[in-house]
Parts: structure tokens; C-alpha cells; sequence
């Protein structure tokens, strides 16, 4: 599953035309999304957001009374497009700079938290099972050769643990895979999957 955002502002005193704007912006990046293959479904738009320079407890107070109205406000919108054509959403986001040519004032906020677009494994059940198969394999060859080198014979679990699902960016090393590789992995559609599973084998 991707989910991109496209979003957009605008910046002056007059809410009434700077919503005008907002609108227009709407229109150009609806009718972008759907001539680049994306249905209605998957488009949604996103509300208004105001954001008032002088009412901020940070903000400075104006120099004259001209300058009080002088670039108040700040309005955001946008729309989010979510589909499972993540090769369609991975291609158009490269073609952004058309809505530039318009004049359309884009914002990548939303990029400074995850990255934008984000790709989503959502279908982890249907390896799930495999994956489990394949760990306990694996744990089975180990404690076989280990207690083969030791001379001894291996016999039945004594304990059992299922670590959890890690969904990383292709190219991270499962040997320093952490909590912000698995972040990074929003960014890309091919994903590595990795699942530790601890098994305790009595030996004889």
C-alpha cells in the first residue's frame, strides 16, 4: 500500500482569497492525479489549515500598524492519494515539477516526519507462516550440528520464542537492522523481511 500527499499553501492577509487559491490549487492537483491514472477513490482531499502569524505566542509584534495584515496568514491543504499501484504512485511523485510550471506552491512538511510517498507491507499474514516454518528449520540444522560437533544427540524443545516481524529497506543489514531502518523502509517498495525466532533444544 503507498500513501503520498501533495500538498500546497498560500500566504497573505485575505482569508477570503486565499482560500480562492486553496481551491484553485485543489482543482489543478485533482485533475493532475487523475490524468496520471489515479481514480477518485483513491484521492482524498485534505481540510484546511490556518495559521495565524499573530496569534502565535512566538511571533513578533509588527513594526507599524501597515505592517500588522502584511502576510498573516498561512493556509495549507492538499490531498492524499492511497493505492496499491505503488509503482504508479513511486512514478508520478517524480513528475511534481508540473504543478511547479503551474504555479502551484507545494510543501514538504509532511516529508520531516516519514517520507513521502510511504510504502506499507500490508499483506506480512500471508508469509507469516513460511517465515515460521523456515526459522524453526533453521534453528533445527543449528542445534543438530551443534550437539552433532559435541557429541551428543539432540532431543525434543524445551522452550520456544517467536521474536517479532522486523519490515526493513531492502539494502539495511539484518546485522544492524534497528528501530530507524525500519522507519527508513516507509520510503521504499521493495522491503526485507526478518523474523529471529529463539528455540531451546535439550540435548542428550
Amino acid at each position: 500500500m503507498g500513501i503520498w500527499e501533495i500538498n500546497y499553501r498560500a500566504v497573505g492577509s485575505d482569508l477570503t482569497e486565499l482560500n480562492q487559491k486553496l481551491q484553485q490549487y485543489q482543482m489543478q492537483v485533482v485533475a493532475f492525479a487523475k490524468k496520471n491514472g489515479f481514480t477518485n477513490p483513491e484521492i482524498e482531499t485534505q481540510p484546511l489549515k490556518v495559521e495565524d502569524r499573530l496569534a502565535s505566542v512566538y511571533s513578533q509584534p509588527p513594526a507599524s500598524t501597515a505592517d500588522s495584515t502584511l502576510d498573516r496568514y498561512i493556509v495549507t491543504s492538499g490531498i492524499r492519494i492511497r493505492s496499491t499501484n505503488v509503482e504508479l504512485i513511486q512514478k508520478v511523485a517524480q513528475m511534481t515539477g508540473s504543478l511547479l510550471q503551474q504555479g502551484i506552491p507545494l510543501s514538504f512538511e509532511s516529508a520531516i516526519v516519514n517520507p513521502n510517498p510511504s510504502y506499507y507491507l500490508t499483506k506480512l499474514d500471508a508469509i507469516r507462516p513460511q517465515m515460521i516454518a523456515e526459522a524453526n528449520r533453521s534453528a533445527r540444522l543449528v542445534a543438530e550440528q551443534f550437539a552433532k560437533d559435541s557429541g551428543a544427540n539432540l532431543k525434543g524443545i524445551q522452550r520456544a520464542s517467536q521474536g517479532i516481524f522486523q519490515i526493513m529497506n531492502r539494502d539495511t543489514s539484518t546485522m544492524n537492522a534497528d528501530w530507524n531502518s525500519n522507519q527508513s523502509a516507509l520510503g521504499s517498495i521493495d522491503k526485507k523481511v526478518r523474523l529471529v525466532t529463539t528455540i531451546d533444544y535439550r540435548i542428550k
